[in-house]
This record gives C-alpha cells, sequence and structure tokens, in this order.
C-alpha cells in the first residue's frame, strides 16, 4: 500500500512562483496485505504550470528503477516511478524528489491559484501460498496533497528606494524644525505641518524620484493616539511645480493606499484630505512609514519596419537633477510663515500669510488702526523683516530676498540699496516680525510690546477686538 509521509507544516504554506518544494514519501505494505505488488508503479500528477526536477529523484531502492516524465501543454502533466522487482512485505521504500513551481513564469500574476499534487499507486499481484488463485490481479491507492500558491507580485511592485530624502522630499510648510519632511521615512519620528484650519489650506508633502515613475500603492502611518490620515489624494508632477490633481482614496486597514490606475510623474504630492480625529485646531496631523511601490516608467514605441535599424545607438548621458528647490518653511520662522509688524508711531499694523492655493505666492498687507482700513501690499513683497524704531519705517523683501524696500506709511514704497542702509538689524531700536507659529489653539498669543496688538491662532487683535482672520482676511 502506497502512503505519502510529508510534514504537516507544508500543507498551510504558501508558495511563490519559482518555489522549490522538496517532496518526500514512503511506500509500504499495510498489516493485511495479502499479496507482494510486482510491478509496482507511482505516479504524480501535478497542474500544467507545476514541473518536477528530474535529477533530484532519489529513492532507497537497490534494485531496478526507471521513472520518466510527460509534459502536457495544457490540464495536467505527470510523470511516474516504477520500481522493476515489486515491493516484497518487509520493504519500506523511500523517495524524494524536488517540485518546481511555475517554473516558466506561465501563471498569471495577481492570481492566487489553489492546485495539488495527486499521487497514484498501481501494482501487479504476485501469489502468495496459494492467493489468490489467479496469476496477475491489479491494485491501486490514490492520494493527495493540497498546495498554495499565492499572487506573484508584478514587476511594478517594488519598493522605491528614496536615497537623498533631504534632497528629495519637500513639504510646503513643517511644524517647526522638530518635525522634518524626512521624518516621513521613519518608524519612530514624524513629520507635522502646521495646525492650521481653512478651506484653503491642505496639508501636503512632495517627493521627487529624479526620474519618471509608475506608483501602484503607497504606504502611510501615523504613530499612536495622534491625528492621521484616513484620506489622501495623490497629485502627480513631471517638473515638480505643476501638479495634475489626482482622486481621493481611503486609506485601508493595512495602512495601504491602492490605485486603480498607476500614477505616473517624476514628483508626487500627497495631500491630506480627511483625518481620523475632529479636534484639527488642538492636535497636528502626523506622517511617518511612508514607502512608495511601483517601477520606473517605460513607454513602449512601435517602430515600423522601414525606420532605419543602426546597430549602434548614440550614448545618452544619465544624469539627473533634483526638481524642488528648497521652498519648505517652517511655521516658526517669521520670514516664510504668517507673521506681522506694528509701527507704534504711525499706527500701522503690518502682516504677510502665504497663499493656501498658490506655492509661491505670499499676502501682504498693512492696517491703519486710525481709519481701520486694510490695503494690500505689492505681489512683489515677500516678507516684512522689521521695524526701526530709529527710522521709524518698516522694512521688507522681495521673493528672492534680494531686494530691500521700505515704508513709513505703508503706501509708498521705496527701494533702499543694502550698502546705503547698512546693517539695518543691528541699529539701535531694531524690531523683527513676530512669527505667529501653526500651535494648537492653547497657545498664548504672541504680543507686541509695548502696544496691544497680538497675534494667535485665530488671527490679529487690537485690545482683544480682532481686525484680521487668518482664513479670511481681512475684518
Amino acid at each position: 500500500m502506497f502512503d505519502n509521509n510529508y510534514d504537516g507544516e507544508m500543507k498551510d504554506q504558501k508558495y511563490p512562483n519559482n518555489a522549490l518544494i522538496p517532496i518526500s514519501g514512503m511506500v509500504y505494505h499495510r498489516n493485511n496485505s495479502r499479496g507482494e505488488g510486482t510491478p509496482t508503479i507511482i505516479r504524480f500528477m501535478v497542474d500544467t504550470f507545476t514541473t518536477v526536477d528530474m535529477s533530484s529523484l532519489n529513492t532507497n531502492y537497490t534494485k531496478n528503477v526507471t521513472w520518466d516524465f510527460e509534459d502536457v501543454k495544457k490540464g495536467m502533466s505527470s510523470f511516474w516511478i516504477k520500481f522493476e522487482q515489486g515491493i516484497l512485505f518487509n520493504d519500506k521504500t523511500t523517495f524524494n524528489f524536488t517540485l518546481h513551481m511555475d517554473f516558466n513564469n506561465q501563471r498569471p500574476p495577481n492570481k492566487n491559484t489553489d492546485t495539488r499534487l495527486v499521487a497514484l499507486s498501481s501494482c501487479g499481484f504476485s501469489g502468495y501460498s496459494g492467493y489468490p488463485n489467479v496469476p496477475m490481479t491489479t491494485c491501486s491507492a490514490i492520494q493527495d496533497l493540497p498546495l498554495f500558491l499565492f499572487a506573484s507580485k508584478t514587476g511594478c511592485e517594488q519598493d522605491l528606494a528614496i536615497l537623498h530624502p533631504e534632497f528629495q522630499i519637500q513639504a510646503e510648510f513643517s511644524r517647526s524644525e522638530s518635525y522634518p519632511t524626512t521624518n516621513i521615512l521613519s518608524t519612530t519620528k514624524f513629520w507635522s505641518p502646521p495646525i492650521r484650519t481653512g478651506t484653503r489650506w491642505e496639508p501636503s508633502i512632495i517627493v521627487e524620484f529624479l526620474t519618471i515613475m509608475s506608483i501602484v500603492k503607497i504606504k502611510i502611518d501615523f504613530p499612536a493616539n495622534n491625528r492621521g490620515p484616513t484620506q489622501v489624494r495623490v497629485d502627480s508632477s513631471v517638473n515638480g511645480e505643476s501638479f495634475m490633481r489626482g482622486e481621493s482614496v481611503r486609506v485601508s486597514f493595512d495602512k495601504f493606499v491602492k490605485f486603480n490606475e498607476p500614477v505616473i510623474g517624476r514628483a508626487m504630492k500627497l495631500v491630506v484630505v480627511e483625518t481620523n480625529d475632529v479636534t484639527p485646531t488642538l492636535k497636528a496631523i502626523a506622517l511617518n512609514g511612508v514607502k512608495f511601490y511601483g517601477c520606473k516608467y517605460t513607454k513602449s514605441e512601435n517602430i515600423t519596419s522601414d525606420f532605419p535599424q543602426m546597430d549602434v545607438m548614440p550614448e545618452r548621458k544619465q544624469i539627473s537633477d533634483y526638481l524642488l528647490r528648497n521652498k519648505g518653511a517652517y511655521s516658526n520662522n517669521e520670514k516664510s510663515y504668517r507673521h506681522f509688524v506694528v509701527n507704534p508711531v504711525e499706527n500701522l499694523v503690518f502682516t504677510c500669510d502665504p497663499s493656501g492655493q498658490y506655492r509661491d505666492k505670499t499676502n501682504c498687507y498693512v492696517y491703519n488702526m486710525n481709519t481701520r482700513i486694510w490695503t494690500g501690499l505689492p505681489l512683489y513683497i515677500r516678507s516684512v523683516m522689521g521695524y526701526s524704531k530709529e527710522r521709524n519705517r518698516v522694512y521688507f523683501t522681495d521673493f528672492h530676498r534680494e531686494s530691500l524696500l521700505s515704508s513709513l506709511d505703508g503706501k509708498r514704497i521705496e527701494v533702499t540699496s543694502w550698502i546705503a542702509a547698512g546693517n539695518i538689524t543691528s541699529l539701535a531700536g531694531w524690531n523683527p516680525a513676530l512669527a505667529v507659529p501653526g500651535e494648537p489653539v492653547t497657545k498664548e498669543p504672541v504680543p507686541w510690546v509695548p502696544t496691544l496688538v497680538s497675534g494667535d491662532f485665530y488671527g490679529l487683535s487690537v485690545a482683544g477686538k480682532k481686525i484680521l482672520n487668518w482664513q479670511s482676511c481681512c475684518l
């Protein structure tokens, strides 16, 4: 009687394509056997995606043994072992071989498969002690071993390495130096954007891959007891500046964002659309453990037969430059985030706040506390540097921080020479701009001493009365 002697854990394992599985078994007589099998043949049947390494076949049978493999293109394939002299009563004949699962990679990708290794034994009965009374009778037995082949990974599910995160990862704004953008790759630290509300504000982070990639899924995590994303939008770009808006996708329970169609681009912007917490004024969003899965994007081009074929193609220099400029800013930086300056002599409040709609744009205004009128400052002004008591002027810089400008009344803006003005910040009575960082609403207001002007989570106030709302400037 034939019997398989497989290890129990093999039945619960899952095998990928190209897996090599060792198989062993034993052929012997049961106690109620009434004849010796001559000859004995064991036939194994496998699916068309599986083959056997014929060189791995081995047995302790000392007499003549033959085997062969029958390859069938469709359906089942089979191979068999034949013990020419049969199996005697006292014999315990072992055999072993190696199965090669899906050796030719023909099994469809992304599709799990349940298959079986079927073993059949057949033999002839030789007479023993007068039984049976006929010269030959056939016998047979059958057993099978379930094998589970999990879906092989497609070639475009590689874990993409980000070799230079300090250059390849950037956020428009980060909460502070304690939460840099590179922390999105960490599992112990995290990146955090400023705490801010309003329809114009969508916390986002940009990752550049140095070449156009095809992204099939993204893993996104956040620390426990923190506010994290439950829905994100992935925008794509080929130049790092203009992004094509993507669709919003839910973060699944396994922390993956999966796409129906690959997202193609050189730079990807992860935009947090929805979070797991409804207290945006108290908790900052946290993001870490981010991984991108995909491959380099290749577009096949059809070449006609009459297209001139060249044996030697021109050499192409494989050089890539970083697309992203270092424009990320921290919310506690008065030069890049929302800030304000007060001219107490003229009763003027100057403030700048980055636009939530345009990445490189800053909105700057001046408020006259006497007339209670807001006036927009020229668009070329990037930030307010501070107020000089000695000169009774407020100073500004442009976007590139190359030009120095100043104003006495907030209406007339004058270009000032850096050389002529000298080191303004070292003059007596210099008061630098004050930043209003993206911290929780519980943070104390930032006052401009000795005036009654202060800034907090919601906006700017004079003597406790709100004059500006960050969400909808200006009141």
